[in-house]
């Protein structure tokens, strides 16, 4: 009887530690998920080159326990997080994608800079947005005032270019170029087709947008500067030529809203990474008859 009751009290006694050690363990599991949930994720944007768009520093991996795990249904971001999914929505998968550049990207130079594999440039027309000067740049360094579009009413129309892309994944790459603005679809209805024996193809097309925060004017701060200028124009002239378009250059000025602004001619020392103008001759004679008052009065950089 004596042996019957310690061994009954030896089994009582080592089933208390191996309910203790369990505890133990699962607190363990508990404070190490707790201290390691998050993964973080830092959105990085280095403007106008299109690098290093997400930058994803990782964390130890722990099984967490099951009454921990977030079992609600969530959409995925390709672009790095909520706001950014919102501000660029990913494509509709079998649909074609294609960009309307109305500034920088109408040369087909800077935009193959960000993607080489993309369709040709192609001239259009859109109608219920304006072209105007109120993207505020960087705070960093020396800065501008870029290209942007607002919505207007159907009357206003621009001339821009439209390129298609060699696959959805391109459109994060412009997602990271263009960090000023948001990604928004325009209807095929509201883009023109100028290129004679050209046919706009069945897809999804986006044109950057400035964002709420950086919609600014442009100021002695932040002004007009000629190598984003020549940039455009180039583009401009590009097309004019490949598609004998009479006047398609001098409408890219007329449909551009905003050149009585602060505006600095910083050829010499550029303020942005633009390379050296061939085609500088040419625009000023353009500029100089399309906006003169607003010409005479540029400021020179060097």
């Amino acid at each position: 009887m004596e042996l019957s009751k310690f061994l009954r009290n030896l089994v009582i006694l080592l089933c208390l530690f191996l309910n203790l050690v369990n505890v133990g363990h699962q607190k363990s599991i508990d404070d190490a998920y707790d201290a390691h949930l998050d993964l973080d994720v830092e959105s990085t944007r280095e403007n106008d080159d299109g690098e290093n768009a997400y930058n994803i520093s990782h964390v130890p991996i722990v099984t967490a326990p099951l009454s921990k795990v977030d079992t609600k249904p969530r959409q995925i971001s390709l672009s790095g997080n909520d706001d950014e999914f919102a501000c660029n929505p990913s494509a509709t998968p079998g649909l074609g994608q294609y960009i309307i550049g109305y500034g920088s990207l109408m040369s087909t130079e800077s935009k193959d800079l960000t993607s080489p594999n993309t369709g040709e440039n192609l001239p259009v027309k859109v109608r219920g947005y304006s072209r105007v000067w109120n993207c505020k740049g960087t705070s960093v360094s020396y800065s501008t005032t870029y290209l942007g579009v607002v919505v207007a009413d159907s009357r206003k129309t621009f001339v821009a270019a439209v390129y298609k892309l060699p696959n959805a994944a391109a459109l994060l790459d412009y997602d990271a170029r263009e960090s000023f603005y948001c990604r928004e679809e325009v209807p095929m209805s509201k883009i023109q087709m100028l290129a004679t024996r050209k046919t706009l193809g069945q897809g999804q097309y986006w044109m950057y947008v400035t964002k709420p925060e950086y919609s600014e004017e442009p100021t002695r701060e932040y002004p007009i500067v000629q190598s984003y200028v020549d940039t455009f124009l180039t583009g401009c002239f590009e097309l004019e030529e490949k598609f004998n378009i009479t006047d398609f250059a001098k409408e890219c000025v007329r449909s551009t809203e905003g050149w009585e602004s602060p505006w600095v001619n910083d050829r010499i020392f550029p303020r942005r990474p633009f390379r050296h103008q061939k085609n500088a001759g040419k625009i000023d004679r353009l500029l100089n008859t399309m906006v003169p008052r607003a010409y005479k009065n540029i400021r020179i950089e060097g």
